[in-house]
C-alpha cells in the first residue's frame, strides 16, 4: 500500500518597498532605501497535524552580491516574521531565510544551532519535535518588482516516525536512537555535508502505555536532498538492549517510516519506508524498497493458476518473480499482471533476471512510473541474455518503468549476447513508456545491444527512451542501438516516439558492424513496419579495424542497417523522425547517414522516408548513408532513389 503525508508549502513572501530613511550600520550608504521583508508563514494544512505550528524563531542572512560567501553584512533573529533593513540602491544582494521553534538569541532553548545559515546543524543532544525551514532570494534593493521578493521556504529537514507495533504496558518510557552520521545544511542550496565521527543522538521521553500499533516518537534530521542516505540505526527503548535497524533511509522532505517492536518483550521484525511528507513536494517520490541480496517472498495477492493482478510491493517480491521464472520453476506467467507500488533498489547485489527459464515472461510488468534502481549484471562465458528480464516472450508487455544500474557482459560464443537495460531478448511483445539509464559494455565476440532491448522479434516500441552509454569492442558482428540492437520483423510493427540520449560506440575487428540511435540492425519479412516520431540526441559511432568494404560498416542517426529479406514483400515507411546528434561511420570510403546508415531495397518492398529532420544533426546533408536496390523501391519526400549513392549524392 502507497504511504503518503502531504504538507502545503510554506510561503515566504519578501515586498520591498523603498523610503527615504536612515541606513542601518553595515548595510547601506550614501542613497539608502529602507526594505521590508515579511516572512508570511500561512496555516499549513497537512495530514501529519503534528506537524501544523508556527515558527517561533525567524532568521535573515544578508550578502552583498549574487552568492551567499564569506560574512553577512547583517544578521537578524527574531520573533516577528517581519524584517525591517537598509539597503543600498541599485547593488544586488543574497538574502538567506531560516524558520524554526527556537527562541531569538538564546541558545539554550534552540535545537538547531543557526548561527551560520550555511552550516546549520542540529544542536548537541538536542531532539528536534518541529521541523524547520529555509530559502533564498536574490534582490536589486529599489530596482526589482515587488513580486521579484517572494519566495517559498523549504523543508529543510527529514522527518522519522517511529511506530510500535506491540503494546507496552507500562508508561514514561524512554526511546533512545542513534544516526551513525551528522550533517550540516547549507540554507543557500540545501546542499548537505557530513561533519566526520559525529554521531546524532535522539531521545524522546515520557512515552505513553501503547495497546495498539501507535506511532510512539517523531523527530527531525538533516539529511541530503538528491538521494536518500542510507544508515544502520541503533535503538533502545528504556534499558533493554540495544537493537540494530539496518538499511534506513533518510532524504529531506521525506518522512522514514520505521515499524516494529521495540521492546524484546515482543518479537517481531523492523520495516522501514520512506515516502513523501508533505504537500507539493520538491521531488516526487513513493516509497523505497531496499533488497539484501537474498531474500525472497511471494506477494500476498498472488493465486497460483488464478491469473489476475498481483502488487509487488518490495524488492523482496521482485527477486520472487525472478525466482519463480527461473530455469529451475520455469514459470511463464501469462495473463497475470504485475503492478509495482514502489520504488525499489537493489543496491548493486546480483540479478538472478526475471524469464530465464521456459520461454520467457508472458505476463504484464507494470512499472507504475517508478523505477527500479542499482540493476547489477555481470555476466561471462557463454549467456546468450542479459536485463532486468532476461527474456519477454509472446503476449507479455513491460511499461511504466524506468532502470537505474550498469549491464557489463563478457561473451566467447559464437551466437551471440543479447543485452539491454529492460530486457535481453523480446519475441511479440510490447514495451512502452520503458525508460534506460543503465551503461552497458560488452566485450568479446558478438552482440546484439540495445538501452532497452538487445534483440527484438516483432516486437512494439512506444514512447522508450534511453540515457544509458553503449559500448562495445568486439571480434564477430556488432549491432547497437538506443532502444534495440536488432529487430527481426515478420508481422507488422510500431516503433514509434521513442528518444535516445546516451551515446553509442559499436566496434570489431569483422567486418560486419551496425549503429543506431534507435535501432541497429532491423530485417524485415513479409510484414509493414512503421519507424514514426523517434529521436536521437546522442553522438553514434561504428567502425571496423579489418573492413574497409563500403556497406558493411553503417552509422545512423535513427537506424543503423535495414533490409528485407530476399524476396519479400512489405512496406517500410520511416516519418517524422529526427537527428540532432553527431553521427560517424569509422571507416574510410562509407558513409553515415542522418536518419539510415544503409537501406537495402530488396524485390516487392517499398521505402518511404518523408517530413525526416537531420538540420540540427552531423550530418546535416545525407539521409541515408548508402543504398542499395534489388529491385525495390527506396522513395526520399517523393524522389525516387535509383543510384548506389548516399542520399543526397554528395556534391563531387
Amino acid at each position: 500500500m502507497k504511504g503518503k503525508l502531504l504538507l502545503v508549502s510554506v510561503g515566504l513572501a519578501a515586498m520591498l518597498t523603498g523610503c527615504n530613511s536612515e541606513n542601518d550600520i553595515g548595510i547601506a550608504s550614501g542613497d539608502g532605501h529602507m526594505t521590508s521583508f515579511r516572512i508570511e508563514l500561512p496555516g499549513k494544512q497537512t495530514r501529519a497535524q503534528s506537524d501544523v505550528y508556527t515558527p517561533t524563531r525567524y532568521v535573515m542572512e544578508i550578502f552583498q552580491g549574487t552568492t551567499a560567501s564569506g560574512i553577512p553584512l547583517q544578521r537578524k533573529e527574531q520573533a516577528s516574521c517581519t524584517f525591517n533593513v537598509s539597503l543600498t540602491y541599485g547593488n544586488t544582494y543574497t538574502c538567506l531565510f531560516w524558520a524554526d521553534n527556537g527562541t531569538p538569541d538564546n541558545v539554550a532553548n534552540d535545537e538547531y544551532e543557526a548561527a551560520d545559515l550555511k552550516a546549520v546543524k542540529i544542536k548537541a543532544d538536542a531532539s528536534p519535535s518541529n521541523p524547520a525551514y529555509g530559502g533564498m532570494i536574490q534582490v536589486e534593493a529599489g530596482v526589482s518588482t515587488p513580486e521579484a521578493y517572494s519566495v517559498t521556504l523549504k523543508h529543510a529537514v527529514a522527518k522519522v516516525e517511529y511506530i510500535q507495533t506491540k503494546p507496552l504496558t507500562a508508561g514514561n518510557n524512554t526511546l533512545k536512537v542513534v544516526f551513525p552520521k551528522t550533517f550540516r545544511l547549507n540554507v543557500a542550496d540545501f546542499s548537505t555535508t557530513e561533519i566526520e565521527s559525529t554521531a546524532t543522538t535522539h531521545t524522546f521521553e515520557n512515552i505513553n502505555k501503547v495497546e495498539t500499533e501507535t506511532t510512539i516518537a517523531t523527530g527531525y534530521i538533516i539529511a541530503p536532498s538528491d538521494a536518500a542516505d542510507v544508515q544502520n540505526l541503533t535503538v533502545a527503548l528504556n534499558s533493554e538492549p540495544t537493537k540494530t535497524i539496518s538499511n534506513v533511509p533518510l532524504q529531506r522532505n521525506y518522512k522514514t517510516s520505521i515499524k516494529g517492536a521495540f521492546s524484546d518483550l515482543y518479537e517481531a521484525g523492523m520495516t522501514c519506508s520512506l515516502t513523501e511528507e508533505w504537500d507539493s513536494p520538491e521531488n516526487e517520490k513513493e516509497l523505497i524498497s531496499l533488497w539484501d541480496g537474498t531474500t525472497t517472498s511471494q506477494p500476498t495477492d498472488y493465486k497460483a493458476d488464478t491469473p489476475g493482478e498481483v502488487m509487488i510491493t518490495s524488492a523482496s517480491e521482485l527477486a520472487w518473480l525472478a525466482e519463480q521464472s527461473n530455469s529451475t520453476n520455469r514459470q511463464e506467467f501469462a495473463d497475470y499482471t504485475f503492478t509495482m507500488t514502489t520504488d525499489i533498489n537493489l543496491l548493486g547485489f546480483a540479478w538472478p533476471q526475471i524469464g530465464v527459464g521456459g520461454q520467457g515472461f508472458k505476463g504484464v510488468f507494470d512499472g507504475k512510473g517508478h523505477a527500479i534502481h542499482g540493476l547489477n549484471l555481470q555476466t561471462t562465458g557463454t549467456q546468450s541474455c542479459a536485463g532486468l528480464f532476461y527474456c519477454v516472450d509472446e503476449g507479455g508487455t513491460v511499461k511504466n518503468l524506468t532502470v537505474r544500474g550498469t549491464v557489463n557482459v563478457e561473451y566467447n560464443g559464437s551466437s551471440g549476447c543479447s543485452a539491454g537495460g529492460v530486457a535481453g531478448k523480446t519475441k511479440k511483445a510490447i514495451i512502452e513508456n520503458c525508460h534506460n539509464a543503465c551503461d552497458i559494455f560488452g566485450s568479446g565476440t558478438s552482440f546484439w545491444l540495445g538501452g532497452i532491448v538487445g534483440h527484438a522479434t516483432n516486437t512494439t516500441f512506444e514512447n522508450c527512451s534511453n540515457s544509458g552509454n553503449i559500448q562495445v569492442d568486439g571480434t564477430a558482428s556488432v549491432c547497437l542501438g538506443g532502444i534495440t540492437g536488432t529487430a527481426n520483423n515478420s508481422s507488422s510493427q510500431v516503433i514509434a516516439d521513442n528518444v535516445n540520449e546516451g551515446s553509442i560506440i559499436a566496434r570489431s575487428s569483422f567486418h560486419w558492424v551496425k549503429a543506431g540511435g534507435i535501432i541497429g540492425d532491423i530485417t524485415t519479412t513479409g510484414a509493414d513496419v512503421t519507424l514514426s516520431g523517434n529521436e536521437n540526441r546522442g553522438d553514434i559511432k561504428s567502425e571496423s579495424s579489418t573492413s574497409q568494404d563500403v556497406g558493411e560498416v553503417d552509422a545512423g542517426g535513427i537506424i543503423g542497417y535495414i533490409t528485407t529479406a530476399m524476396e519479400s514483400s512489405g512496406k517500410i515507411l520511416v516519418n517524422n523522425n529526427g537527428n540532432t546528434g553527431t553521427v560517424v561511420n569509422g571507416n574510410d570510403g562509407n558513409y553515415a547517414g542522418g536518419i539510415i546508415g544503409q537501406a537495402r531495397g530488396d524485390a516487392n518492398c517499398e521505402f518511404t522516408l518523408t517530413a525526416n529532420n537531420i538540420q540540427d544533426g552531423i550530418p546535416s546533408d545525407c539521409v541515408i548513408g548508402y543504398n542499395i536496390l534489388y529491385d525495390g523501391t527506396i522513395t526520399v519526400d517523393g524522389n525516387p532513389i535509383e543510384e548506389y549513392f548516399p542520399y543526397p549524392k554528395p556534391q563531387e
